[in-house]
Order: structure tokens, then sequence, then C-alpha cells
């Protein structure tokens, strides 16, 4: 009876034991993180509207505008950039012409794949010539089957080849014949066109808004919440298709801006001239900005002005965007922000050294909700350090306790 009462006892013992240690393993309080590189930003979505130097060029004809150039093209000064067609030329002649520059376009774009085929006319070659070699051999061997068989692929190969070289052949014809027919018909409308050409340099487009005069890098700063929101609302009624396709716009593509809405609290963060980071509409680019002004309206909404002279292909098309502002990107040590305490007046951490509790000095550099970025110090073995692991959840730790 005692016997038994002893191994219930041991066995009870043991059951309580298999808890502790498994509370001790799996406990929220017990939470640890490991300590990694990391950043963090300072950052906020806003609405913006692109602004740059845009010059509306004026031709003395009026008709249908035809491009030399691709929509975004950068152009030197004297580049020729267009055609303005009179209204009372031709129109099947214009017809014409417009098909043969697209069949033009669509053999030019084949016959650069073509060109590719260069190398696989000498891999036909040594193809042929091998086989020729080894039909030899066998032909002295006085293997008929073997020769047969590569007498076949050999004849093969030879009309590959020709076909590669006649389909060349082909295609030079058929492009000397329509730039012969696009030279007749162009002449036949050379009185009723105007060519025109970039007085200056800057990106040739085509697309046209409306607002080339009125927003300009030197009155960006003049803009104000009632200005923001007045353009904002009209950029939003307008299609795709009312966008207007028969001016030639010239843009700057030096210096350009963003106008951005903030309320009055994220305006207070920013001064002045101090350096910001941009991302528009989700890209993952980076561009470089510097504030330039942030407007004086009495109410919540603000206007913030930042210039830049960093290349973005993707704004010469765009005036409504998505912004990402960024104040800062802080780089450092990335720890949970739970895990942050003060002791003794002294920032830092709780970490697991040899299983037990062991508090760490940190400098924080910046922390949100969630994490917080900490200077690294190599030289401080009391600072903490990269790999360490940190206590997520340090209610009820104090120094030496067993965490693990």
């Amino acid at each position: 009876m005692k016997k038994s009462t002893f191994t219930k006892v041991l066995f009870a013992f043991f059951i309580v034991f298999f808890l502790v240690f498994i509370y001790l393993r799996v406990s929220p309080k017990g939470k640890i993180e490991m300590v990694f590189s990391g950043s963090l930003e300072n950052s906020s979505m806003h609405h913006g509207i692109v602004i740059r130097n845009e010059y509306v060029l004026e031709t003395n004809l009026s008709g249908s505008l035809r491009a030399k150039v691709e929509e975004g093209t950068l152009v030197p000064a004297g580049k020729l950039i267009a055609t303005v067609i009179n209204e009372n030329a031709d129109k099947g002649v214009q017809d014409n012409l417009d098909k043969i520059n697209e069949r033009i376009s669509e053999i030019e774009s084949s016959k650069t794949i073509g060109d590719n085929f260069t190398d696989d006319v000498f891999k036909l070659d040594n193809l042929i010539s091998q086989n020729i070699v080894e039909m030899i051999y066998y032909i002295n061997q006085g293997d008929l089957k073997k020769w047969n068989e590569l007498q076949k692929e050999t004849v093969a190969l030879y009309d590959k080849k020709n076909k590669v070289s006649n389909d060349g052949a082909m295609v030079d014809t058929n492009l000397d014949e329509l730039n012969a027919q696009k030279v007749k018909l162009e002449n036949q409308l050379k009185e009723y066109e105007q060519n025109v050409f970039s007085p200056f340099p800057g990106v040739f487009s085509l697309n046209t808004d409306g607002y080339e005069k009125i927003l300009t890098t030197e009155n960006a700063k003049e803009m104000k919440y009632s200005d923001f929101k007045n353009i904002s609302d009209k950029l939003k009624e307008k299609t795709s298709e009312e966008m207007v396709n028969d001016k030639i716009k010239l843009i700057d593509n030096y210096e350009w801006c963003v106008a951005i809405l903030l309320d009055k609290d994220r305006a207070l963060d920013f001064e002045i001239g101090e350096q910001v980071f941009l991302r528009l509409n989700n890209e993952k680019k980076n561009i470089n900005a510097k504030v330039e002004s942030v407007s004086q309206d009495k109410g919540n909404n603000k206007v913030m002005i930042v210039s830049t002279t960093s290349y973005d292909a993707n704004s010469y098309i765009q005036r409504s965007v998505d912004v990402e502002l960024i104040k800062n990107i802080y780089t450092g040590l990335k720890v949970p922000s739970s895990a942050l305490i003060k002791k003794d007046g002294q920032d830092g951490v709780y970490v697991s050294s040899d299983g037990l509790a062991k508090f760490k000095k940190c400098e924080v550099v910046y922390k949100d909700d969630n994490y917080a970025i900490v200077k690294e110090n190599n030289l401080d073995s009391n600072s903490l350090l990269l790999y360490d692991e940190v206590l997520t959840n340090t209610s009820k730790v104090y120094e030496g306790k067993v965490v693990r």
C-alpha cells in the first residue's frame, strides 16, 4: 500500500515538473526574438499633383498630326519631332501612307528578329559539313543504311538553310518596295505639310491636359488648398479619351515638383529645405526631393511643395499621383517595441544570457507601434548586439530571472 502511494506521489511530481517545464518554454512571458539588422520608415500616404515646366508648340496649319518620335523621347534642339498634315490634303493618300508606315514598322520588327537567324545559317553550314564527312566515312565502310540516313538529313538541312536565306531576301525586297511607295505618297502630301522641329531640348509628348501654362515650377509655391482641390477634382473628371493629343508638348526634364496634400499635424513634421524621399504610384524607386514650401491655409489641410531633379520616366505622363512621403529611413538593429523598457533612467531591453534575463542598454533611434530601430554599438558589451535574444514581453521579468 505504501509502495503504491509512493508511486502515485512520484508520478504526480513528474507530471507537475513536466507542466512547469512546458510552461516555462512556451509561456508568452518568456517569448524571445533574435535581433537582426533592419530598417524603418517614417512615411505616410498622400494624394499629389505633378508640376513641370511644359511648353505647347504652336503650328501654322490645322489638320492631323504625325509624330516622328516616340512618346516620352528626350529630343535635342532642332530635332524633327512631328509633321502637321493640312485638312485639305487628300484623305485617301493619308490613309495609304498610314498603312504603309504601319507595315514598314512590322517588317522592320520582324527583320530585327530575322537578323538573329544569321547565326543559324552558320550552324546549318557546320552541320552539313559534318554530315558530308560522315557520309564519306560510311560509304567507305560500306554502311549504306547509315549513309542513306545522313543523306536525307543533309537534304533537309539544305532546304532549311535556303528557306532562311530566301525569307531574309524577301523581307528586304518588300521593305524596299514599301519605302519607295512611302516616298511617292509623301511627295504628294508635301505641299500640305508643315514639319515641326524642337526649338529646345525636352521630352516629347502629344498628351496635354490644359494645365501646361497654369502649373509651373515658378508658381508652384503659391498653390493653396483650394487650388489643389479644384485641380484635383477636375483631373478626376477627365477620362483618357478627353486627354488632348492633337498638340505638341515639350517637357523640361530637369527640375520638377510635386504638390502634396497633407493635414496640419503631418505638415509640422517638415521644415523648409529638408531632404525627403518620394515613391509615386506604389513604385519601389526612391525619389530624392527637397521641401520648398508649405501653404499657409488656416484649416486642417495643407499643400506641401517638394522639388526634385531625379529622373522618373513615369512622371512625364502623369499629373495626378499617389505619393508615399518618407521623412526618414532609419537603419540599425531592429527590435520589437514591446521589448523596450527603462531601467534607472536608461533605455534598454532584457536579453536571454545563458538562460537568464540580463538588462542591456540601447539608444533608440526611431520606433513605431510595432518595432524600434536602435543604434548598434559593438564596442560596448553591455549594449544590445546583433543576434542577441531579446524578451518581447517584459512583464514580471527581472535581472537574473530564469527565462529558458
